[in-house]
């Protein structure tokens, strides 16, 4: 039949038959995010999981925050905001019990009345509730868990553009690394200092898992698919994630990708600073990989997978690729 068909008609017709196939694939993986993210994310309907009412309370504590911290606070501003988060508040304690949510929550109130107060506005109206949750949670209220506080940049702080600019191209993905184990706290300490990488509303959804079983790091690498020649020789694998569940609407569908991004690269910056190599393993997979890595590694259906991370420590000397970057006036335009 083909030797029938003019060479230009089969040509085109193959191309007919990988356009309908990726389109096919493009329609499968939009649908497999949707019914991820339908599960995962309350859209502002219902609150059935502990972390998607917890992200709610975040949500609305740090309205106050970033109220607070404006150059000149309305005086009894977010009412409506301190009543939802109030709301919030005895629902969870009711359904899930005490949270640390709850404390910061409580001390950007405490902060919120502070405030007020020292301005010559007394905003009582929600005193009786704030005593009930104190009363419940049987703690004091921490000041510094919530609110805002005064900063001033050090001018002669150690850290300079100079010294972070050579820290950054000092930083390279590492395909070799040495035998040596990569101890726990190494990983603890830069996770630490991931946790303050910006996230929105302070909602904080990167996660981390970390492998050390070779089993289990095997079965991740395959469903990865692009580490051939080195993946096995990492230490320890980690793939970071972002938890689905507290994005709370369908415009924050693809925020934790946003979040996970941000979150990832202070990761690896950190990971950099405790002396340790690492190099980015991207996951652009379909659905079948994605279901096999998640049951792999033991990853919960509601965190979607940014990137796996090989870490390791490095020889002491190593090839790494050049990466020539992009000249700066491609990437870089003042609009005035």
């Amino acid at each position: 039949m083909k030797r029938l068909l003019p060479a230009p008609l089969r040509r085109w017709l193959r191309q007919r038959r990988r356009t309908v196939k990726a389109y096919r694939a493009l329609v499968r993986v939009y649908l497999y995010d949707f019914r991820n993210y339908r599960k995962a994310s309350p859209l502002g309907l219902s609150y059935d999981d502990p972390e998607q009412l917890r992200s709610r309370i975040i949500i609305d504590a740090h309205k106050l925050e970033k109220g607070l911290a404006l150059p000149e606070p309305r005086l009894g501003f977010g009412r409506d905001t301190i009543a939802r988060l109030l709301q919030s508040l005895k629902m969870f304690r009711k359904r899930f019990g005490a949270d640390y949510s709850a404390d910061w929550s409580l001390a950007t109130l405490g902060a919120y009345q502070e405030y007020n107060r020292t301005h010559g506005e007394e905003v009582t109206w929600f005193d009786p509730q704030v005593a009930d949750l104190q009363a419940a949670s049987g703690t004091a209220i921490q000041p510094e868990l919530g609110g805002y506080m005064e900063h001033t940049p050090d001018p002669d702080a150690t850290w300079d553009a100079a010294a972070f600019g050579a820290f950054a191209r000092a930083r390279h993905s590492a395909r070799i690394y040495s035998d040596a184990p990569v101890a726990p706290e190494l990983i603890a300490r830069a996770a630490a200092s991931a946790q303050y990488t910006p996230s929105v509303c302070n909602r904080q959804s990167g996660r981390l898992h970390v492998y050390r079983d070779r089993a289990t790091m095997d079965a991740l690498l395959k469903a990865q698919g692009g580490s051939r020649g080195f993946g096995d020789t990492a230490p320890v694998l980690i793939a970071i994630t972002a938890d689905r569940r507290g994005f709370q609407t369908p415009q924050e569908r693809n925020q934790c990708w946003i979040d996970g991004g941000l979150f990832a690269m202070s990761f690896i910056y950190a990971l950099h600073a405790e002396g340790l190599g690492s190099c980015c393993l991207n996951w652009s997979r379909d659905v079948d990989m994605d279901r096999i890595a998640h049951q792999a590694g033991a990853i919960p259906d509601h965190e979607a997978i940014i990137m796996l991370l090989a870490v390791g420590h490095l020889p002491d000397s190593l090839r790494v690729a050049r990466s020539a970057r992009r000249p700066l006036d491609h990437i870089l335009q003042e609009h005035g």
